[in-house]
């Protein structure tokens, strides 16, 4: 035996396929080992001057490596196996490897990693700059490319299949600088059938494909090979699949065929709005629209929709001018949904997100991409539909007039010319990318803008002591200044809460944030975050609070526009750090050095502790981003003993017996002192507050509470005054964390009251409690941005609480009514409330709760963000938005925050069993009806499509690694069970450093005594580990998504599959829907 066939024995190629793809190698690294394997297995061969013998030893060499890798896209699950293919064959372009290859991958099955290995050759093939290779491909494309790839009839060939290959075949004949003659009439034959079967499922796809083959394939010296059956549109026919069809050697007019059907059909114009519709939505619903690739993935959609490639020169006019008209026509839907279809709810974050992506984030793009184009802005403008535009208008109107609005049946419709395109006109004013005298063109003609007053450059201006208004030079170091010197303590006048103190200029720059420039804002948001990751790594804990409180009062929308720039994840991680180990290490060294007279440094840092927390309850509870997710996101985080997921997730809940780090004998002894001090004594020892951490009084404190309400609630108590005195250092700053607890915990205790009754002299108390809290006499300054902040995270529900209280003092006929009056005590606590609403602008309320009006309301307050009425029932929602799937609206029917909400109270199983039986019986109810049944089925396949859609688009707001999820969706055992189970966190720890000689990170591919596979074991062993713990996650971050479901399904059939009593058509519907969504995932633009 030879020595090559001692190396083909080894398998080695298989081995470095397989072993390469565990540890992630990239397909540049599995080259160079490759290259190695193929010169050890060539040089052996022989020369002995038989240069015929030589080149069968080498196609045999060349045979066999093929062999391997065509096992290894057989057998492996990792699309790595495909990119590591594409790199040998293409990338380093090999011939005789091609040749071998591409014969027997019709053989595969394989699916998924075919069709990746096809889309990402054509992906090569479209960006192959390399004239040398070009040149080679070009030779080889007649007698090599094309034979081996067409080797075999596509009758039979999975449809899965068929695109990529013909998209493959269409950037191969671009390649071509000539027509190619073929040799083998067997070849010209498999095009026809290929081209057969595309037009069955892909026509846009069919008509280019046809040109190219048209133009760039012969047989022999008799010009195209293309039968006119093909040409004249039926291709479908099955003549042309015939056994005894014959090629016919006719030249045909293809220029007729192009002009047929030049333009998108009607259906395809439809499902490009939907899918634009739902991209943009959910762009800027996860924080993640702008960005120096979001013109280039935008341009994208129409090729991916189209199954054409993109083209190489990047249109920016052209992509502008249609991301301008369809953003403004996304959100004139927005609006209309919001106003006709959704009046259950109160939601109206995501409609400032919007207006954000419109008036700033969408003119830094425009500046950044296509300020060379000045007349595109207007003429974009002008090409927005009238019936967008009279939507825009009726929503700037609504808006702008509705202070001035009572809800009564005689006020005047309001009526006012301006709307979110002249806000956008302005911004780009301020850019310099448009002139001001734009804004007047789009005014009615009774109505003129003096353009004087515009702003026409992005400079910040401030008023001084003197009342002037001055530019800001350097915004930057303004903002880096004017925080590190920021006193907190003071943003309040001394007149009430509710007043905020207008001499600070950084608060004047926040309160009116929507009038800085879009440069300006980004730049405040990157500044802020980058000094708020300067504080957590150098501890400054003190300008953490700064920022924390500031970003949390949110004037002038400023959080909101902060995290447009920044996306809310990047600001909680540090923050997360800073509260989990940061905190911890500092508070064991101030304990060891703590000091007799360390009073006014405990405070310090407890208010601190709470200024970071508030912040982070704020970004889940009124931005919805969930702290679970970014602590199972995060490479740096453990969710083990975590602090904050285990307060964050009991928000609103005090147990019965008090848990802390001590142990039970412990935490006895010491909740005995602390009543003793609170209510007996009156005052509190400085070794109890020392032996107190602020993680712990953030549940002793409500634990306190808790059990003084419902002493006097069982007559326990009778005399609540000792209690008034002890809740008052409830308000003090080191002890103030516990309201956050109290304050969640009231609303089901309030409401639970008011269900069962209560006597009235319970109810005096109780007033007298809660106002001893929620209005204090007096509250310590540094207190009271956190006691405002606090009471505002859950003012709405307090007040519904609250206001059930109430007695009607006047009759209720059922049509209007006026307020209801209660106990005084009642109305100052509901009057504070509606005042720390008032602080900073809130989201997602009726606004009539934040307004002052006192007229006569058409219907009752809503305070939740969205409810269920006898008007609005769950199934009347479901029906509307089935039928909007059915209908194939260019828009859901209603928005996509509505949709999530209602996803997440049915659950997303029950969604989508309900949805897709729904459009079952759609199909096959209109199917009997109607002869023309290959019609309905286009369309029920379309309407899926939309619903598919939406389902891969909700999932990736959720979470937007689309590598991972497709990992997760073709894993073959139940991954979200396995995680469950594993309790236990992986911790990092590398091993140690050792020494490695050169050679030896080749020889681990193979199973050989080496430790990793790079030059620095610590950071690929990290890698590894991190890459392992993110695998694990992936199925609990996804357990609320509809992949979760759909996987779950598809493994379920997979294993009831050998019992005869289960129906093949159930589980042929379970692999066509996973399927589906595999499919539109793989594509989606993210």
């Amino acid at each position: 035996m030879s020595d090559g066939s001692m190396n083909v024995d080894k398998e080695d190629v298989f081995k470095l396929l397989v072993n390469s793809s565990e540890r992630h190698l990239t397909a540049k690294q599995f080259l160079n080992f490759f290259n190695e394997i193929l010169n050890e297995r060539l040089e052996p061969l022989p020369s002995n001057g038989d240069e015929s013998e030589n080149k069968h030893q080498e196609q045999s060499v060349y045979t066999r490596i093929a062999d391997e890798l065509f096992r290894g896209l057989e057998t492996q699950k990792s699309v790595l196996i495909a990119d590591y293919v594409v790199e040998v064959v293409f990338v380093n372009y090999n011939r005789q490897l091609l040749e071998e290859l591409f014969s027997r991958l019709s053989n595969v099955t394989n699916g998924r990693l075919i069709i990746h290995l096809f889309n990402k050759a054509s992906a090569f093939l479209h960006q192959l700059s390399d004239r040398l290779v070009i040149e080679q491909v070009s030779q080889d494309m007649a007698d090599v490319i094309l034979p081996s790839l067409l080797s075999r009839d596509f009758d039979g060939i999975d449809p899965l299949f068929v695109k990529p290959i013909a998209k493959f075949l269409m950037r191969c004949l671009a390649l071509a600088n000539k027509p190619l003659k073929l040799s083998s009439p067997l070849v010209l034959e498999h095009v026809h059938s290929l081209m057969s079967r595309l037009s069955r499922t892909d026509k846009l796809l069919h008509k280019k494909l046809l040109g190219s083959v048209t133009q760039k394939l012969n047989y022999h010296d008799q010009g195209s090979g293309i039968p006119s059956v093909l040409v004249n549109g039926a291709a479908t026919s099955p003549a042309t699949t015939s056994p005894n069809f014959a090629v016919s050697p006719s030249n045909y007019n293809y220029k007729e065929e192009g002009a047929r059907k030049s333009g998108k059909s009607y259906q395809a114009i439809r499902m490009s709005r939907y899918y634009k519709n739902l991209w943009l939505n959910s762009k800027i619903i996860s924080w993640s629209a702008g960005g120096s690739d979001f013109a280039l993935k935008y341009s994208s959609i129409d090729s991916i929709l189209n199954s054409s490639e993109m083209s190489n020169n990047f249109n920016s006019e052209a992509v502008f001018s249609d991301l301008i008209e369809t953003t403004f026509t996304c959100f004139a839907q927005f609006v209309s949904n919001k106003q006709y279809h959704e009046p259950n709810s109160n939601y109206n974050l995501l409609e400032r997100q919007w207006v954000i992506f419109i008036t700033k984030q969408l003119p830094l793009l425009i500046m950044e991409n296509a300020s060379q184009y000045p007349g595109l802005i207007q003429k974009s403008i002008e090409a927005v539909d009238d019936k967008v535009a009279k939507a825009l208008r009726s929503y700037g109107s609504e808006k702008e007039n509705f202070k001035e609005r009572n809800e009564d049946l005689f006020d005047d419709f309001p009526n006012n010319s301006l709307d979110i395109r002249h806000d956008f006109i302005k911004n780009l004013i301020m850019l310099k990318l448009q002139p001001p005298s734009l804004l007047n063109d789009f005014l009615r003609e009774d109505q003129v803008v003096d353009i004087k007053s515009l702003s026409c450059d992005d400079s910040v201006k401030l008023k001084n002591e003197q009342g002037v208004r001055e530019v800001i030079d350097d915004f930057s170091a303004f903002i880096t200044t004017a925080l590190r010197s920021m006193d907190i303590e003071g943003i309040f006048e001394t007149s009430g809460t509710s007043t905020i103190a207008t001499g600070d200029r950084l608060i004047q720059t926040f309160q009116d944030f929507e009038s800085v420039a879009p440069t300006k804002q980004r730049e405040a948001a990157q500044t802020i975050f980058q000094l708020l990751c300067d504080a957590v790594k150098d501890f400054d804990y003190r300008l953490v609070a700064k920022i924390c409180c500031v970003l949390t009062m949110n004037w002038g929308h400023s959080l909101t526009s902060i995290l447009s720039f920044v996306a809310p994840s990047k600001f909680a991680v540090p923050l997360c750090e800073f509260l989990e180990d940061a905190w911890d290490m500092r508070s064991e060294r101030v304990s060891e050095s703590l000091m007799e007279d360390s009073d006014l440094e405990l405070n310090s840092d407890f208010v601190i502790f709470t200024h970071a927390l508030l912040f982070l309850i704020t970004l889940q509870e009124t931005y919805g981003i969930k702290l679970t997710d970014i602590f199972l996101s995060s490479k740096r985080l453990s969710t083990q003993n975590s602090f904050i997921l285990d307060f964050v997730s009991h928000l609103g809940q005090i147990p019965d017996r008090l848990e802390l780090s001590n142990g039970a004998q412990e935490n006895k002894n010491l909740l005995e002192t602390w009543f003793r001090d609170l209510f007996i004594n009156g005052s509190i020892s400085d070794s109890l507050m020392k032996s107190t951490g602020v993680k712990d009084l953030a549940h002793l404190v409500p634990f306190i509470f808790k059990q003084s309400v419902e002493s006097v609630e069982v007559g326990a108590l009778r005399d609540v005054s000792p209690l008034i005195g002890g809740f008052e250092y409830f308000l003090q700053p080191f002890m103030i964390i516990g309201m956050i607890g109290i304050v969640f915990w009231l609303e089901p205790y309030l409401c639970t009251v008011k269900s069962k009754g209560s006597s009235d002299e319970f109810f005096e108390s109780l007033l007298e409690m809660l106002n001893s809290l929620i209005n204090p006499a007096t509250l310590n300054d540094e207190s009271r941005p956190l006691h405002t902040i606090i009471l505002r995270l859950n003012a709405p529900k307090l007040l519904k609480a609250l206001r059930a209280f109430r007695s009607q003092t006047q009759p209720n006929y059922g049509i209007y009514s006026a307020d209801a009056q209660g106990h005084p005590k009642l109305e100052s606590l509901i009057s504070h409330l509606e005042d720390s609403l008032k602080t900073g602008i809130v989201y997602n309320v009726d606004p009539r709760l934040l307004s002052n009006s006192n007229g006569y309301s058409q219907k009752d307050v809503i305070y939740a963000p969205f409810i269920i009425t006898n008007e609005t029932t769950i199934s009347s929602i479901l029906t509307n938005q089935i039928n909007s799937f059915w209908n194939l609206h260019s828009s859901t029917y209603f928005n996509l925050d509505y949709l999530m909400t209602l996803v997440s109270i049915i659950t997303p199983g029950r969604f989508l069993e309900e949805v897709l039986e729904s459009l079952k019986e759609k199909t096959l109810a209109t199917s009997t009806q109607n002869s023309k049944i290959e019609t309905h089925v286009i369309e029920s396949q379309n309407c899926l499509d939309l619903l598919f859609y939406f389902l891969v688009f909700h999932d990736m707001c959720l979470f937007s690694n689309k590598v991972y999820l497709l990992q997760y969706m073709e894993s073959t055992e139940d991954t979200l069970s396995l995680s469950l189970k594993q309790s236990e966190e992986l911790k990092y720890e590398p091993d140690m450093k050792v020494e490695q000689q050169a050679d030896e990170d080749f020889d681990m591919l193979f199973g050989e005594d080496t430790s990793t596979a790079g030059n620095d074991p610590e950071l690929l062993n990290q890698e590894r580990l991190e890459r392992d713990m993110m695998e694990r996650r992936v199925p609990i971050l996804l357990r609320s998504s509809f992949a979760r479901i759909l996987h779950e399904k598809k493994l379920a059939t997979d294993e009831l599959r050998h019992d005869t009593n289960y129906k093949d058509s159930l589980a042929s519907d379970v692999d066509e829907y996973h399927s589906r969504y595999v499919r539109l995932l793989d594509t989606v633009v993210i």
